[in-house]
Parts: structure tokens; C-alpha cells; sequence
């Protein structure tokens, strides 16, 4: 199974602490104690500061932006949807609130209006890598595959021509999950490349590891895929489904002593397992080689 790695981009507004005549020195204060509880993880406690400042300045489109900030890390994603509505009818055309808003909406299962924020995001900035990103997420979730390419081909493209949007972490996210999108419409060389490209800038990568290693095994090169599923196995704490996955590719090599030990060794970490059972099921029932057949295993 290929695996995505998904990553929403949420934006808190900072702002400095200098501000000009006509805003209160109260006002500043509670932002300030805000920004401060939100950073030392006071999250209650923001939310209050938060909304003291927005009592004294109703217009305060920030601070309604940062509190529906704090509701999504809290998992409240209605209340977060309303303070950034509220934030985008005080500011329009602000590229972090769309963004926001956006991850709200994906998070409540409204792709369609998540799409649209994202879009709406990448509009009023374009140089936004996360709008993109995050857009491309949802391409490849609605097998919009080919939309979800474009997107985050141009995403690495900003990351690359902008200083410190994107750390190698985040880039190396970017080139596996266009990986598993050229997987899907069966561009496996194009798929390998990326996931190369992603295991170069991370190269612990369990995920990236074994789908690189699906890619292998769909193009009939098990050796590779065996060997990338071996160097998995020596840093995933749970390692069950590279057992399978390395069986697999072992069964079909014909090696079937090993896809043998490797379906045993996911049954016993795993003993509810249904696909490690069905699959040292099939070998005891039906493998080429009589050595490895017990039907009596295979039943019970």
C-alpha cells in the first residue's frame, strides 16, 4: 500500500508590539498575553486573551484568525471555521487565512471548500508552497491524480527558489507524495525517481522506504524491493506489513522458505493480523513447492 504523508499548514499571526496612536494600550496588552499563552502552550488560556482583545476591538481581524487557530489545535474545527470566516470578512484578501480556513474545512470532510480556500490562498499569494501543497493533498485523495502532480511540482519549485520556506523534511514530504501520485496513474519510473529524490533529503524515511519498495515489486524487480524492505525492517518499530510486503516479493522470487519466515514473523507480532494470516495460509495451502504445503496448517 502506497502511503502519502500528509502535513496542513496552519498560520498564527504575530504581530509587533509597536502600534500606532489609535489602538489602546489595553488592547495591545491582551494580544501580547495571548501570543505568549499560545507559544507556551496555555491554550485555554489564549483563547481568553484572544478574546478580550477581540471584545475591545471587534475588527481585530488577527486575533480572530489566531483564535481559530487554537480551536483547530484543539480539534474544535466549527468554531475554528467561524473565527476564520470572521477574520476573511475583515480582510479579504489574506492568502494565511484562506489557508487556515481551508485546513478547517479538510479536517470536517469538506474537500470541495477546502479546495476553494487553497485556491483562493494561492491566488492572493502565489509564491504560498503550503496552499499548494496542501491543495495537492486533496487532488490525490479524490484521484484527481495528474492536478495533484502539478500542484506539487510547482510547490517544490517555490520551495526551491525561496530561502527557508521548506526545510529538507518537508521537501522530502513533497517528493513522496508526488511519488505516490505518478504511482497511481502508472508512472512507476517517474514514482521511483521522486521517492529517491525524498529518501536523499530524508533518508530514515519508513514510509518512503517501503513505498519505493511497492513501486520495485510492481515492476517485477524483487531483488530491489527486497532489499528496501530489508533496510526498513532494521529501523520501523512495527514492522508488520514490510514482513508481508517482503514475503510478498520473496513468495513470488520463488524463495519461499523466507516468504515463509517472513509471514510467520508478522503472524507472531501481529496474531489478529487478517492479511499476514490469510497469506501464510496461502503458502501452506497452495505453494508450487510440496516442501512448504500443510493444508492441516493452513486450516487451522
Amino acid at each position: 500500500m502506497i502511503r502519502v504523508l500528509f502535513l496542513l499548514y496552519i498560520v498564527i499571526i504575530h504581530t509587533g508590539i509597536f502600534v500606532s496612536t489609535c489602538e489602546s494600550e489595553e488592547r495591545v496588552n491582551w494580544y501580547q498575553k495571548a501570543l505568549f499563552f499560545n507559544r507556551s502552550g496555555q491554550y485555554e488560556k489564549a483563547i481568553e486573551a484572544f478574546s478580550k482583545v477581540i471584545e475591545i476591538n471587534p475588527e481585530h481581524a488577527n486575533a480572530y484568525n489566531n483564535r481559530g487557530a487554537i480551536w483547530y489545535l484543539k480539534e474544535a474545527y466549527g468554531k475554528a471555521i467561524f473565527d476564520y470566516t470572521k477574520a476573511l470578512e475583515l480582510r479579504p484578501n489574506s492568502a494565511p487565512f484562506y489557508l487556515n480556513r481551508g485546513a478547517a474545512w479538510f479536517q470536517k470532510g469538506s474537500l470541495e471548500k477546502a479546495i476553494s480556500d487553497f485556491t483562493q490562498a494561492a491566488t492572493f499569494n502565489p509564491m504560498s508552497a503550503e496552499a499548494l501543497k496542501n491543495r495537492g493533498m486533496i487532488w490525490y485523495l479524490i484521484e484527481e491524480h495528474e492536478k495533484a502532480i502539478a500542484d506539487y511540482t510547482q510547490a517544490l519549485k517555490l520551495s526551491s527558489e525561496s530561502q527557508g520556506l521548506y526545510n529538507k523534511k518537508n521537501a522530502a514530504k513533497l517528493y513522496n507524495n508526488r511519488g505516490a501520485a505518478w504511482f497511481s496513474i502508472e508512472k512507476y519510473d517517474r514514482s521511483i525517481v521522486d521517492y529517491s529524490r525524498a529518501l536523499t533529503l530524508e533518508p530514515m524515511s519508513i514510509n518512503t522506504i517501503k513505498n519505493r519498495g511497492v513501486v520495485w515489486f510492481k515492476k517485477g524487480q524483487n531483488d530491489r524491493a527486497i532489499s528496501g524492505y530489508t533496510k526498513a525492517l532494521g529501523i520501523d518499530a512495527n514492522p508488520i506489513d514490510i514482513y508481508i510486503y517482503r514475503g510478498i516479493a520473496l513468495y513470488e522470487k520463488g524463495s519461499y522458505s523466507r516468504a515463509l519466515i517472513d509471514f510467520v514473523d508478522a503472524v507472531t507480532l501481529s496474531p489478529e493480523n487478517a492479511d499476514a494470516l490469510n497469506r501464510l495460509a496461502w503458502v501452506l495451502a497452495a505453494c508450487p513447492d510440496e516442501d512448504y504445503r500443510n493444508g492441516i496448517k493452513a486450516f487451522f
